[in-house]
């Protein structure tokens, strides 16, 4: 007879693979945040990224995504627990179920990490309005009020609830797109992309 590790709550083991790449995935994000906040903290470094004079702007661009990404990663992942635990049971018999697994939570990162550029593409379109059209300073208040009031009706909107009951049941994505097919990874990228 084997022995078996205690089943957790949420039907996980403790050798779970989902639960060590989320335990790991937490763990580097902890590290990241502390980097990033030595990065941004009292230093040359900092100083130096937010010198005006410095020609190019890619490292605060750079260390933009970085964060966001980082920020993402700390809000979304402990919600995203369901889809990884489904991603296991999906690939339990596969030759790798924890690169099934890291696949899906990667791809899931990976488009927050893509709207991340955007948001920063969106802010400096922004940026470059504000220093172009007197009018925009002037009325600042009123057009950042409007941002936020349109975000707050979005969360009204049919296509904001249908959001959230999709993400409510991420097994439903892996019903969606796992098909037991050889191309195993390829098919956790699109379940992680696509949640």
């Amino acid at each position: 007879m084997t022995a078996h590790a205690a089943p957790r709550p949420g039907g996980l083991s403790q050798n779970s693979p989902a639960q060590t790449i989320l335990m790991g995935l937490l763990a580097l994000a902890t590290l990241l945040a502390c980097a990033s906040l030595a990065w941004w903290g009292d230093t040359p470094l900092a100083r130096w990224l937010m010198r005006e004079a410095v020609g190019t702007v890619w490292p605060r661009h750079l260390l933009f995504v970085s964060d966001w990404t980082l920020m993402c990663a700390a809000m979304m992942l402990p919600t995203a627990w369901p889809l990884l635990l489904a991603m296991q049971r999906a690939g339990a018999q596969r030759a790798h179920p924890a690169r099934l697994v890291l696949s899906c939570a990667v791809a899931f990162l990976l488009v927050w990490m893509v709207s991340g550029v955007a948001v920063l593409l969106v802010h400096q379109a922004l940026y470059a309005a504000w220093l172009q059209w007197s009018w925009s300073r002037e009325h600042a208040p009123a057009l950042v009020g409007l941002a936020l009031a349109s975000g707050g009706v979005y969360l009204w909107t049919p296509w904001a609830q249908r959001c959230v009951t999709a993400c409510r049941t991420p097994t439903g994505f892996v019903a969606r797109f796992w098909t037991g097919r050889p191309d195993a990874t390829r098919q956790a990228l699109r379940i992680g992309a696509a949640y």
